[in-house]
C-alpha cells in the first residue's frame, strides 16, 4: 500500500497529495489519510479523503480548483481542514461529499443522512463543478511560474525592487552583529571609497 507523509494512502492520494503541497508551497501536518478514526464515520476508509491542519483560504481554493472538494472544519476539539479527491474510485461512501460541495454545502449532509449546512469556503475563483483530481494535477501543473532563467526584464525589475533592498539591509546588519563596530566603520569607509 502506498504511503504518504508516513501514513497510508491510496493511489489517488498518493499521486495528488505531493502536487498539492508543491503548489501550495508547504507540507501541512497531515492527520488522517486511509484511517478509521470515529468521528470520520467511514469517510476515510479505503482512501481519497484527507485530514490535515487547517489551511488558509487560498489553500483551500486550490485545493478544490486541483479537484478536491475541501471544507475548514472549526468543530470542538477537532479543528481541521477535511479533502474528499473527486473521481478517487477508493472509498465510495465519501464520494457523496464531492456532489455536496457542487451544490453549495459543507459536506457534512452525507455523514449525517441529511442536507448539510452551507458551504464554509471560497466559492470564488473556483471551477465549478470541481474537476477530477487528475485533471487538478494537470491545472496545478499550469499554474507554475517560469523559472529564473525565463523571466523578462520587468520580472526582475519587481525582483529587485522587492527583495534587493531588504536582503541587502539583512546582510548589512548581520555583518554589524557578527563583526561589531569596527566592522560597520571599516564598510562605511569602504564604501565611501567605492563611490
Amino acid at each position: 500500500m502506498p504511503e504518504f507523509a508516513g501514513k497510508p494512502a491510496c493511489t489517488c492520494l498518493a499521486a495528488w497529495l505531493p502536487v498539492f503541497e508543491a503548489t501550495i508551497g508547504r507540507s501541512p501536518r497531515w492527520f488522517q489519510l486511509i484511517g478509521d478514526a470515529p468521528a470520520s464515520a467511514g469517510f476515510h476508509k479505503g482512501g481519497g479523503s484527507a485530514d490535515c491542519e487547517p489551511l488558509t483560504i487560498d489553500e483551500i481554493r486550490t485545493a478544490r480548483n486541483m479537484g478536491a472538494a475541501a471544507w475548514y472544519r472549526p468543530w470542538a476539539g477537532n479543528y481541521h481542514t477535511h479533502m474528499r479527491l473527486n473521481g478517487c474510485p477508493h472509498n465510495t461512501i465519501a464520494q457523496p461529499q464531492v456532489a455536496d460541495l457542487n451544490a453549495g454545502r459543507d459536506g457534512t449532509g452525507p455523514l449525517y443522512d441529511n442536507a448539510g449546512a452551507p458551504d464554509n469556503g471560497p466559492r470564488d475563483g473556483v471551477q465549478w463543478p470541481l474537476r477530477t483530481w487528475r485533471q487538478g494535477i494537470d491545472w496545478a501543473k499550469e499554474q507554475d511560474m517560469p523559472s529564473p532563467k525565463d523571466w523578462t526584464a520587468e520580472d526582475w525589475a519587481v525582483v529587485q525592487e522587492k527583495l534587493a533592498k531588504p536582503l541587502v539591509k539583512a546582510i548589512w546588519d548581520a555583518a554589524v552583529d557578527k563583526a561589531g563596530t569596527a566592522a560597520r566603520a571599516a564598510l562605511r569607509k569602504a564604501g565611501e571609497k567605492a563611490k
